[in-house]
């Protein structure tokens, strides 16, 4: 489908090699970071791009497509999108307000921020998903 506003399959692949490669890196690199003494800087530059790199991976997994796809799953991560837009949103809203009640804020980065929107995203479109396979299954009885 050429109109298809989704990333190519592979890309789901990509996304899960970049969220892996990540990980082990990240755990390879704080041994290493700590026997030879980085610089703050190059420390805080590892730790910027890995997150970026599992931020990337989380967006080629979910817009990359499936076999399954059609236009109901693109509605659905249209829908999963524009929630996890809205939660994110009202936490900016909510978060001074605990922060002033218990004290002692909590700082969001960016990416912590953006890696929080994108896991939002996959969990409620899997949710929808499967709640529609129950309501499917449901009709059939």
């Amino acid at each position: 489908d050429k109109n298809s506003i989704l990333l190519p399959a592979k890309f789901r692949k990509i996304g899960i090699l970049l969220i892996i490669s990540s990980v082990v890196l990240a755990f390879i690199f704080k041994p290493v970071q700590t026997s030879l003494e980085f610089p703050k800087e190059v420390s805080s530059l590892v730790y910027h791009v890995l997150f970026g790199l599992i931020n990337v991976g989380l967006f080629a997994i979910f817009y990359a497509k499936r076999s399954t796809d059609d236009e109901m799953t693109t509605q659905m991560k249209l829908k999963a999108t524009m929630l996890s837009v809205l939660s994110v949103t009202l936490m900016f809203i909510i978060k001074p307000i605990i922060d002033t009640i218990f004290g002692d804020p909590i700082t969001l980065t960016a990416g912590f921020t953006i890696i929080m929107l994108q896991s939002l995203q996959i969990l409620m479109y899997y949710q929808m998903k499967r709640k529609l396979k129950s309501d499917l299954m449901h009709d059939e009885e």
